[in-house]
C-alpha cells in the first residue's frame, strides 16, 4: 500500500476522532467553552478538513503510481497542518489577524500545498 494512502487513512482516523469534538459542540458547548474554545464553528471546519484531506491523500496514493517524494511531502504537510491550524483558531481566533507566527506558518503551508498540487498535476499530465 502506498505511503500516501496509509497517511490518508491515519488522517481519516484523526478526523473520525475529532467527531467527538463535534458531538461535544452540539451536546455540551459550554464544556468546550470552559476548556477555552472560543469559536465552536472552527471545530466543524477542522473536522471536515481532516476528513476531506485524508480522503484526498488516499485517492492520490491509489491513483498516482509514483508521486515524487518532494511532492508527497508538500501534500502531506499541507493536508495535516492546514486543518490543525484551523483547530488552533477555535481557541485563539485573534491569531488569524494578529499573530505573525501564525500567519507565516499558514502562508508557508498553503504556498507549499499549492506548489505540491500544481507539481503533481504537471507530473501526472507529463507522464
Amino acid at each position: 500500500m502506498p505511503l500516501l494512502t496509509k497517511l490518508g487513512i491515519c488522517e481519516l482516523a484523526v478526523g473520525v476522532l475529532s467527531g467527538w469534538a463535534m458531538v461535544a459542540m452540539i451536546e455540551a458547548p459550554e464544556a468546550l467553552k470552559r476548556h477555552g474554545v472560543r469559536q465552536l464553528g472552527r471545530i466543524r471546519q477542522a473536522h471536515l478538513d481532516l476528513l476531506m484531506q485524508g480522503t484526498i491523500l488516499i485517492a492520490v496514493g491509489a491513483a498516482v503510481a509514483s508521486v515524487p517524494t518532494w511532492i508527497g511531502v508538500l501534500l502531506v504537510l499541507g493536508a495535516y497542518i492546514a486543518p490543525l491550524t484551523l483547530g488552533a483558531l477555535a481557541f485563539r481566533p485573534e491569531m488569524q489577524k494578529e499573530s505573525m507566527a501564525y500567519r507565516g506558518l499558514n502562508t508557508t503551508v498553503l504556498v507549499g500545498f499549492t506548489v505540491g498540487w500544481v507539481a503533481l498535476a504537471i507530473t501526472v499530465l507529463s507522464g
